[in-house]
């Protein structure tokens, strides 16, 4: 309809002054333990936009390596997509300044495996100005870069409509009832309340896995993306997850002596805002069960280990570091497919039948003064690096680039500790400064 179109159009998801497209790269094949890789066999190919530093992938020419076999210094900076300056907006009396970067991953076996995470910044969000979204999409499987970049485009999209949909109805509503004549205005349209916007996200995710099932240009059976994203509106930030991606936020508390920048002369407390959506959670675990899944790690299918369920579990932070490496995966009964290591995700078409979903969990909260620093970021931040190591690292600077440069370089120098190899890292870094 003309409503929807004209409430697409204001979803600026391929903007190239906010946002830089990206890819993740692939996993181990099943020959090679692992720790949480998504699926045990994977190939894809990047993307970028303009105005970034590019990342350079020559397939012709392997990375230059160090003694250890690591990556020289400047081949990781090739691998690097970073906003060049972070940027500032005003939403209501919050003002925000954000950045975001993203670093494709190394395997060793197969070195010009691409970055399959993706990102998508949009202000301004469904042509309201104190509206913004914020949303980070790590791909998996064969074509994960695809689905990665289908659900960077498509969801918000399709947030957008729905909120436009919605708030249209109530502004002709309230127009017909006070006798007036509606008004294309959409910052004086009707905020929305909590409920409706989750409503709408739940929705919109299930429509973009819906789409992405039905696309030609995806193949989606044994390939997907997690989503996790943040909408501001209305004094709130709504969190939508699906899958293993995560979202903290860094709230100001007393009692503590981490160092912080000027602007944070308080330490800040790590808050998770969502919940990683694996088999580790005894909630998740006996929903997919019930759908028909075996359950086991790697190790459990092939007999090397007993079967059992003593996995280790989340702490109260939501967080399950796991330095063993034996992650329990999804598996039908009578094949050894899709080995999944989450139980939600947008794709995974086969996944479905053993109940990997693409509802999202969301929660809302109101912004205070409190609030700080809001990170979304993928797995590959959050595999060795705690919420709350994540939050000290925000509060050392006062400028979220220099934020999204140093996770980048703690994840890395974590991953090297315990592996041979590097996932994607991906992360948005989001400083709040609420006005009374």
């Amino acid at each position: 309809c003309a409503i929807c179109q004209m409430g697409c159009q204001f979803s600026s998801v391929d903007d190239d002054r906010d946002m830089a497209i990206v890819g993740r790269s692939s996993h181990n094949s099943f020959s090679a333990p692992l720790k949480k890789d998504r699926y045990r066999s994977i190939s894809g190919h990047t993307t970028r936009e303009k105005k970034y530093q590019p990342e350079k992938n020559n397939d012709n020419e392997p990375p230059e390596l160090d003694k250890n076999g690591h990556l020289i210094p400047n081949e990781v900076e090739k691998r690097i997509v970073r906003m060049l300056s972070s940027k500032i907006n005003q939403i209501g009396n919050v003002t925000i300044r954000h950045a975001a970067s993203s670093q494709r991953g190394f395997y060793p076996e197969d070195v010009h495996k691409p970055n399959q995470d993706s990102y998508s910044i949009d202000n301004k969000f469904a042509g309201a100005c104190d509206d913004s979204f914020f949303a980070v999409y790590d791909g998996h499987g064969d074509d994960g870069h695809t689905c990665a970049r289908f659900a960077k485009k498509k969801l918000p999209m399709l947030m957008t409509k729905y909120m436009r949909q919605l708030r249209i109805s109530e502004a002709q509503n309230l127009a017909r009832n006070k006798g007036e004549k509606f008004v294309w205005k959409p910052d004086d349209w009707p905020d929305l309340n909590k409920q409706q916007c989750e409503e709408i996200s739940k929705r919109a995710h299930l429509k973009c896995n819906e789409e992405i099932h039905d696309s030609d240009g995806v193949l989606d059976a044994f390939s997907g993306t997690t989503s996790c994203s943040a909408l501001f509106h209305s004094g709130r930030i709504m969190i939508s997850n699906v899958g293993d991606s995560r979202a903290i936020l860094g709230k100001k508390v007393e009692g503590s002596a981490i160092p912080q920048a000027p602007s944070t002369p308080l330490p800040l407390r790590a808050i998770p805002l969502s919940r990683d959506q694996t088999p580790i959670r005894r909630d998740e675990l006996e929903r997919v069960k019930e759908c028909g899944a075996r359950v086991m790690t790697f190790d459990q299918l092939t007999g090397d280990s007993p079967i059992d369920e003593d996995w280790v579990e989340e702490n109260d932070q939501g967080e399950n570091i796991n330095l063993e490496g034996t992650m329990p995966r999804l598996w039908f009964k009578d094949a050894q497919n899709p080995g999944t290591a989450f139980t939600r995700s947008i794709g995974d078409s086969r996944g479905e039948k053993i109940g990997v979903i693409a509802e999202p969990e969301c929660i809302s909260v109101e912004i205070t003064k409190d609030d700080r620093i809001l990170v979304i970021a993928s797995d590959g931040v959050f595999e060795f690096l705690t919420n709350q190591e994540v939050i000290d690292i925000c509060a050392k600077f006062d400028d979220p680039c220099h934020a999204c440069e140093d996770i980048l370089a703690a994840s890395y120098k974590k991953w090297l500790q315990y592996e041979n190899r590097t996932d994607d890292i991906t992360v948005i870094v989001i400083y709040l400064d609420k006005k009374e």
